[in-house]
C-alpha cells in the first residue's frame, strides 16, 4: 500500500524531484510508526491497549476513589468488570450532577469512554459520575409545599398555619422519622446522647428501607454515608468524610458495613404539632424554619397507659373512632395541646427550585 501511493505521486507529478519523493516516504514511515505506538504498548503485544477517548460505545464501573485532584479520580475498581484495579480518570468534562462531593473513599458509579485490557494504571475519559445510593430518594413533601403554597405569608416571612399545614408537616415528621433524626447544623452533627456520627449512622438504619422497624441486614458503610449526604444540607455542598467505625449504644460496625446496635427502641407513636412556620429566599434556595411540639402516644396498649394514654383513650372513646383517626382529629383541632408535650422539635430544611425533595439544614431538640 505505502509502495503504491508513492508510485501515484510520482506518476502524477513527473517534475517532482527526488528530495520531494523521499520527503514523502518519510512522512508515510513517521505516520505509519505513530499509528502503531497508540494502538499498542510494550511491542504491540496488546497486553496494555490506551484509552480511545472517542470510543462510541459508552461504559461504566464502580469502585472507591483512592485519590482525586480537581480533574481527576483515581478509583479502585470492583472486582469482576471490565475496568480492574487502579484507574485514572479524566473528569474535566464529566457530568457532576448526580453526585454530592468528590472524597477520597467514597464509592462511586463512573461512566466513561475507552478501553483496558491488563491491570496498568491507564487514563480514561469519564462522561457521567454518580453517586452510588443515586437510586436512592428521600421521601418528597409536596403536600406540604402546596398547603403552604395556599396559605398566606406575612411581610415577614410568617406562614399562617392552618389545618392542612398541620397534617403535612405531621407526615413529613412520619417520613423522616424526626424522633430518630440527629442533632444537626449544616451536616455538623452534635451529641445528644452518645457520638454524634454515630446517632446519624443510627437514624440512616431506621428509615433504611422505608418501613418503620424494619432494618437492613447490612448497610455498607459508603452507601450509608452517601444517604446521610442526600438527606443533610452541607455548606457549599462540600462534605467532610465520616469516621468509619463502631459507635458504641448507636451502631456495629465489620469494617465495611453497619448493622444496628442490639438494643430495643422507641415505637411509640409521635405526634409534631406545627406551632410556628416561617419562609425565607437566599442564594437560590427557599428555607423553612418549624417550631413544633412533639407528643408521645403508646397506642398499642403494650404498656401500662401513662397519662397520654389515658387522655387518648378518653378522646377516641367520646369521639367513637379509632387512636389513629383521633390523633389526627386532636391534631386538626389543636386539641392535641391538653396533652403532656414530651419536647419542643425545631428544624429548619430547604427547597430548590426544580425540586419538592428536602435538604435539612438543621435540627434542635432535647433528650
Amino acid at each position: 500500500m505505502r509502495k503504491r501511493l508513492i508510485a501515484i505521486i510520482v506518476t502524477g507529478k513527473k517534475r517532482r524531484s527526488f528530495v520531494t519523493v523521499t520527503m514523502v516516504l518519510m512522512m508515510v514511515l513517521i505516520a505509519s510508526s505513530f499509528v502503531a505506538c497508540s494502538v499498542n504498548q510494550k511491542g504491540g503485544t496488546g497486553e496494555d491497549t490506551l484509552i480511545n477517548p472517542e470510543a462510541d460505545q459508552e461504559k461504566f464501573v464502580i469502585g472507591i476513589v483512592e485519590d482525586a485532584t480537581m480533574n481527576t479520580i483515581n478509583l479502585k475498581a470492583d472486582e469482576d468488570q471490565m475496568l480492574t484495579g487502579l484507574v485514572e480518570f479524566s473528569t474535566m468534562d464529566a457530568d457532576k450532577t448526580e453526585v454530592d462531593g468528590i472524597l477520597i473513599g467514597k464509592r462511586l458509579k463512573i461512566y466513561y469512554n475507552g478501553e483496558k485490557k491488563g491491570e496498568a494504571l491507564i487514563r480514561a475519559v469519564a462522561t457521567k459520575i454518580e453517586d452510588v445510593e443515586v437510586g436512592y430518594n428521600p421521601p418528597k413533601i409536596d403536600g406540604l409545599l402546596q398547603a403552604i403554597n395556599d396559605s398566606k405569608i406575612t411581610a415577614d416571612g410568617s406562614i399562617v398555619i392552618t389545618p392542612e399545614i398541620k397534617r403535612e408537616f405531621n407526615q413529613m415528621g412520619e417520613d423522616y422519622r424526626f424522633f430518630f433524626m440527629p442533632k444537626v447544623d449544616w451536616y455538623n452533627f452534635e451529641a445528644i446522647a452518645y457520638e454524634p456520627t454515630g446517632e446519624a449512622l443510627a437514624y440512616i438504619l431506621f428509615t433504611w428501607t422505608g418501613e418503620f422497624g424494619t432494618f437492613p441486614e447490612k448497610a455498607p458503610k459508603y452507601e450509608a454515608e452517601a444517604r446521610l449526604r442526600k438527606i443533610f444540607a452541607a455548606p457549599n455542598n462540600e462534605y467532610p468524610q465520616l469516621e468509619h467505625k463502631a459507635y458504641k449504644k448507636c451502631v456495629m460496625f465489620d469494617g465495611e458495613a453497619y448493622t444496628p446496635w442490639p438494643e430495643s427502641y422507641n415505637d411509640n407513636t409521635m405526634v409534631y404539632n406545627l406551632t410556628d412556620l416561617k419562609v425565607r429566599q437566599d442564594d437560590g434556595y427557599t428555607y423553612y424554619h418549624a417550631s413544633s411540639d412533639e407528643y408521645q402516644f403508646d397506642s398499642t396498649g403494650a404498656f401500662e397507659p401513662g397519662e397520654n394514654e389515658k387522655f387518648l383513650n378518653a378522646q377516641a372513646e367520646a369521639l367513637g373512632i379509632d387512636k389513629t383517626a383521633t390523633l389526627s382529629k386532636l391534631l386538626e383541632t389543636g386539641k392535641i395541646k391538653s396533652a403532656p408535650i414530651s419536647r419542643p422539635f425545631t428544624i429548619e430544611f430547604r427547597i430548590d427550585s426544580n425540586n419538592t425533595t428536602p435538604k435539612i439544614v438543621s435540627v434542635d431538640k432535647k433528650i
